[in-house]
């Protein structure tokens, strides 16, 4: 349901990535480049998570690829509640089971290209349903009031999932989980447990001061430029970004991410940023 930019055509202009690790992709002709787009969000916490990787291992080595039931199940729900204690987590294969859900409360359905972002500060007015992005202050509060959050979470193998989390005032009305395979749950949890560990964030003050008097918008560590709306103008910003070592959203709907780790961008990698951004905040 969340359109992270996977099916963009800007994607073909790069060359071939042999590895990521981190924020960083490696490409076959020997290239480095930041990862400023990172899977929407799905790589919010870097390409590798330790624990994320050695569960994901340790599953698929019991060739448990099946969606049979598993001990992680619990283990995820519980998980979530700590993060959000006055909600219900579901999880779905496709949209079937949502829309059903949808339609038993007598909501509208939403496009998601129209599901308020808190990256960009979108109003939540008149909405039933929001992303919730991890590292802004007020992620947990600013769609409180909504009854169905669509959490976008650190997990790349998540493009196919839904997970919802529900008002419990509606969550009755919404079709229990859909079974996974121990290798998915496995390492949704790991990257669920990895983002409430990440407390330490990255320090771009001196970055946000060099853009203040541009049209880039920041909240945390997302920037989202809303004046970019020509998609001759992005694709030439794209590119632009991408010859200078840097890969950001391949769409303009989505906002740029920087590494939330500390220290995961040099001194002359972030002046380099602040550059590139100038000259596409006017």
């Amino acid at each position: 349901m969340y359109d992270d930019g996977s099916f963009s055509p800007l994607l073909r202009q790069l060359p071939q990535i042999r590895r990521a690790r981190d924020y960083r992709l490696y490409t076959g002709d020997g290239r480095r480049l930041i990862d400023l787009w990172q899977y929407g969000g799905r790589a919010v916490l870097g390409h590798t998570i330790p624990r994320q990787l050695r569960e994901l291992k340790n599953s698929a080595s019991r060739g448990l690829f099946v969606p049979f039931p598993n001990h992680f199940e619990g283990r995820l729900e519980k998980a979530f509640r700590r993060l959000f204690p006055e909600r219900v987590m579901r999880i779905y294969n496709d949209t079937e089971s949502l829309r059903e859900g949808f339609k038993k409360v007598e909501f509208t359905y939403p496009p998601e290209h129209l599901l308020p972002d808190p990256a960009f500060g979108h109003s939540a007015d008149h909405h039933t349903t929001a992303l919730w992005r991890p590292f802004l202050d007020d992620a947990k509060t600013l769609y409180d009031s909504l009854d169905i959050l669509l959490p976008v979470l650190p997990f790349s193998w998540m493009s196919s999932l839904i997970i919802v989390l529900l008002k419990k005032t509606v969550s009755d009305r919404f079709p229990p989980s859909d079974l996974v395979s121990s290798v998915i749950s496995s390492g949704l949890l790991a990257s669920v447990l990895a983002l409430m560990r990440q407390s330490e964030k990255s320090d771009y003050s001196g970055l946000m001061q060099n853009l203040a008097h541009t049209s880039w918008q920041h909240r945390g560590i997302y920037l989202a430029n809303q004046y970019c709306n020509d998609d001759g103008a992005y694709e030439k910003m794209f590119v632009r970004f991408l010859n200078d070592g840097f890969l950001i959203p391949p769409k303009k709907t989505l906002p740029l991410i920087l590494p939330v780790k500390p220290d995961s961008l040099s001194h002359g990698e972030l002046i380099k940023l602040s550059g590139l951004l100038n000259e596409f905040g006017n």
